[in-house]
Order: C-alpha cells, then structure tokens, then sequence
C-alpha cells in the first residue's frame, strides 16, 4: 500500500513534510510510466564553510546511513533493500536540526534537502533496480554536497568514488569501503570505478 509520511510545518519545511513521494499524493515514476532522471552534475561547492557542531552533524547520520545502506544494496543487485534504505533516507530529512546553522548554513541545506525530496518522487513505487539506480544517483549528488558542505561525525572516512561508465556520462557516490563497490553496475561490474577522495570524520560520534 501506499506510503506516508505525516510532518509538522517547520522551520525546515514550511509546508510540511507530505506523503513519502510515490503514495497516492506521490508522483508515479515508477512501474509502467518510464522515468528519465536528470544525470548528475559536477559538485561546486563555496570555498566558505559553515562553523557546524557535533550536535548538528549527529542529526545527519541517520540519512548518510541510510544512504550507504542503498549504495551497499545496489551493488548487491538488491532492489528491495535498496528502495527501503532510500525511503529511510526520505523520513530522516526532518531530523536535520537545522536550527543550530547559522543564515547561510541554513539556505544551503534547505536547498539540498528540496532536492533530495525531488530526486526520490516515485522511489517507493519503482520496480525495476536501473530506475532505482537513477534515483540513487540523483539523491546522490546532493548528499555528496552535503559531506563536502557540511561533513560528518563518527569514526569512519566517506570515500567518494567514480565510475566513468555510469549513464554514458560517468557518476559519483560515497561508499566506505577501500575497494569499488559500484552501485551503478552492481555484480556485472562491481569493482568499475576509482576512489577520488576521501572525507575524515569531524568530532565524535555520541
């Protein structure tokens, strides 16, 4: 049945949070409706970085955890445990306390966050792993803007990897592992791709 996800207006969210995309009140583009999404783009991120607490980053983990669950899935060939880790990753966007950024910190965020929301539409209803990997590459974008922005809390470093083969113009996404683990191709090309960099974890995790 359809999903919902029931939220507040907020500071976050003026409007509230709305059905999970993919519900009745959700875009269908999933199933018999093909979906075309928009393929990711080169990160520019300012040189200027907010000064951020280990509370705020600790808001952040639920989503980067689930969005390393989805990347560990698809590379697996899993469908299933993939559009639930992305779905995960959907109802984790209130808990960003955004609250404790400053102005530009906040503006920066909110315009990851609507693009995320927009990258996952119709996630719950799709049934086919190439539509899901065209999701998770779009949400991937903003989440790899929001490491490089804003950073993460623990004891574990991202690794920002590529595949040059992705969508015939090549893709990024995180991963914690040292060896290619590809989201994209999944077993028929697992190990595709490099490591471009790696994010350190800021503070400690609570």
């Amino acid at each position: 049945f359809a999903l919902q996800l029931m939220a507040k207006p907020s500071m976050m969210n003026p409007q509230g949070g709305g059905p999970i995309p993919g519900g009745h009140a959700g875009m269908d583009m999933g199933g018999s409706k093909k979906m075309d999404m928009p393929m990711p783009k080169k990160n520019k991120i300012s040189a200027v970085k907010p000064k951020v607490t280990d509370e705020f980053l600790a808001s952040l983990i639920p989503a980067y955890e689930a969005y390393l669950s989805a990347q560990r899935a698809l590379a697996k060939d899993n469908l299933a445990l993939a559009n639930k880790a992305l779905i995960t990753l959907f109802k984790a966007i209130p808990s960003f306390k955004m609250s404790l950024l400053d102005s530009n910190g906040h503006m920066k965020l909110m315009g990851i966050t609507a693009k995320i929301k927009t990258a996952l539409e119709g996630i719950s209803k799709s049934k086919d792993i190439e539509t899901s990997r065209k999701i998770f590459a779009a949400v991937g974008v903003e989440i790899i803007k929001l490491e490089k922005y804003f950073g993460h809390i623990g004891k574990t470093s991202y690794r920002l990897a590529f595949c040059p083969m992705a969508f015939g113009k090549g893709a990024e996404w995180l991963q914690i592992e040292k060896e290619i683990k590809n989201p994209y191709y999944g077993k028929a090309m697992l190990t595709c791709g490099e490591i471009r960099n790696t994010f350190k974890a800021k503070g400690k995790k609570k």
